[in-house]
């Protein structure tokens, strides 16, 4: 319950940061569109640097990887903003967070630097936290804050990690991350479900 706690504390923190941030991105005349492909970009840059030269230039992967985990967080504060939130926005912005994080692990995976088994099992998990979110949502049942370890949490793991030459020990640590999270997630719902 503490490291919660202490969690949510953070994550409303980095959320002021990024809505100052943010409205300097209005003035400068930022779409949450434009902002959102931008993120792709920064992921596939990411992507390609882990496949094309595994190990020899992580650090700058990692760089890439934490602007396109922080793109993500400011195109949603930017819509808020702006009133340019919708429906289509947030299915765009949904599909292409599972995009970016299948580049980044496929990046990590084809440039050998760590198991298959462990980068597939990152990837279902990760893919199965947001898919249960979304669902669970469908249902009438919240899931955001619910598990250790959501799409921001996962990916500042992947980027530092990465940043310091642990590509491979990110991989594992968000494939359990993301295992935890979607058990946590289950077991939420179905005691919310049982009393609705």
């Amino acid at each position: 319950m503490l490291y919660l706690g202490l969690l949510e504390r953070i994550r409303r923190i980095v959320a002021g940061y990024i809505d100052s941030v943010a409205e300097i991105a209005v003035k400068l005349k930022l779409t949450p569109g434009s902002i959102c492909l931008l993120g792709l970009l920064f992921a596939s840059a990411s992507g390609c640097i882990l496949y094309i030269y595994g190990s020899s230039l992580l650090p700058y992967a990692g760089i890439l990887i934490l602007l396109s985990g922080f793109m993500d967080a400011l195109d949603g504060a930017v819509a808020r903003l702006t009133n340019r939130v919708s429906r289509f926005g947030a299915f765009l912005d949904s599909t292409v967070d599972r995009v970016e994080e299948s580049i980044i692990l496929g990046g990590i995976m084809l440039g050998g630097l760590c198991s298959i088994h462990a980068g597939l099992i990152a990837l279902i998990g990760s893919f199965l936290t947001s898919y249960m979110r979304a669902r669970a949502e469908s249902i009438g049942i919240n899931l955001a804050g619910v598990g250790l370890g959501e799409r921001a949490e996962r990916i500042l793991i992947l980027s530092f990690l990465t940043m310091f030459g642990y590509p491979g020990i990110a991989v594992i640590v968000v494939a359990v991350v993301a295992t935890i999270t979607s058990i946590q997630r289950f077991i939420y719902v179905y005691v919310r479900s049982r009393s609705l």
